[in-house]
């Protein structure tokens, strides 16, 4: 080992300009994110089939059937968005499993949509319509029980 002292580093070739420190934009010049009425409509239907999802499966048991093809549990679930002043009314239509409480069924399905659209889209829901298409009998046993 040697006892010299050492250097410092050269400065760099090219030296690095400072970044610039001007005040931040404020965020209406900015700009803003729109997201279109279908894709807040589509968000609601995924949220329906969810609610639904969870009823079948927590609170009844398993019931429904699952198609295969798109992953859903058969609710073919649609919905429809209205947004203006920066919220939202929708408007859900599905399948619903029966026998079931329906009214408890579609206030589960009316809070979740809401719930969930307001958190995936980051516009407030005013109001879900919940229109019921068809009811699915629940699939029974081939073996009657008399």
């Amino acid at each position: 080992m040697t006892d010299e002292p050492t250097t410092p580093a050269p400065p760099p070739a090219h030296p690095v300009p400072p970044a610039p420190t001007s005040p931040p934009v404020p965020a209406p010049a900015r700009g803003a994110t729109v997201i279109a009425e279908r894709v807040v409509g589509r968000v609601a239907a995924r949220a329906a089939e969810e609610a639904v999802q969870r009823w079948t499966r927590e609170d009844r048991g398993p019931r429904g059937r699952t198609d295969e093809a798109d992953g859903t549990d058969g609710t073919g679930a649609r919905g429809r968005a209205v947004v203006r002043r920066g919220r939202a009314v929708v408007t859900v239509r599905l399948a619903l499993p029966y026998p079931a409480d329906l009214a408890a069924l579609c206030a589960a399905v009316r809070r979740h949509v809401a719930a969930r659209t307001a958190l995936l889209t980051g516009i407030p829901v005013a109001s879900v319509r919940v229109r019921v298409d068809r009811l699915v009998p629940e699939e029974r046993s081939a073996r009657r029980v008399r």
